[in-house]
């Protein structure tokens, strides 16, 4: 493949449409080793880098803005698994912020490329996917965890550094606060969904 192929991403978008692919959802083409040939803005955005980039982006460089992680793996773990292959119908769950994304590569023995799209889960698709549930409760539940625990320590402290544990424990009763507001969407999500549900029924 030429030099000029890859650096024109009007190539690959007309490559994927050519193959049926959505190129509205987030992408990359990777090479073998791991570069990347091409990234849809939209997945440029989601790992902050912006759209002002020149391909093809090193892996050693991408690799280390690939923040998707899970309970099991870390960022330089699973885009590792994704050079590897990871099929469509039984796509990896990661978490990026507040959300959850289905992860799936697709091998192009033409090109010798990657396809790799990044899906956001919808909270729709929460209470339908249980793997996608279970994920978001374990998340959830670490840091809720990790807060209390963050909290007790600050408070056994108190006696020796009032102001520097002060601010801490107002950094993570705002961190308890996110957990907490992530949890009533979640249950108005629930709600709205039952309330749905029963009306079709």
């Amino acid at each position: 493949m030429s030099l000029k192929k890859k650096k024109n991403p009007s190539y690959w978008k007309a490559f994927l449409e050519a193959r049926g692919y959505n190129t509205s959802l987030p992408f990359c083409i990777l090479s073998e080793s791991g570069d990347v040939y091409y990234a849809s803005s939209r997945l440029l955005a989601r790992l902050s880098l912006g759209d002002v980039i020149a391909f093809p982006i090193l892996k050693k460089d991408f690799s280390n803005h690939w923040l998707f992680h899970n309970d099991e793996m870390a960022g330089p773990a699973i885009y590792s698994k994704v050079l590897a292959g990871i099929s469509k119908k039984n796509p990896l769950v990661a978490q990026l912020g507040n959300q959850s994304f289905h992860i799936y590569s697709i091998w192009d023995a033409e090109e010798k490329v990657s396809l790799v799209f990044v899906e956001l889960i919808r909270r729709g698709d929460l209470l339908r996917d249980k793997e996608s549930r279970q994920l978001l409760f374990r998340v959830l539940s670490h840091e809720l965890r990790t807060s209390v625990s963050v909290l007790k320590g600050y408070v056994s402290m108190v006696e020796f550094q009032e102001k520097m544990v002060e601010d801490r424990i107002w950094s993570s009763l705002d961190r308890l606060d996110k957990v907490v507001d992530m949890l009533k969407d979640l249950k108005t999500e629930l709600e709205v969904d039952e309330g749905n549900s029963k009306k079709v029924a």
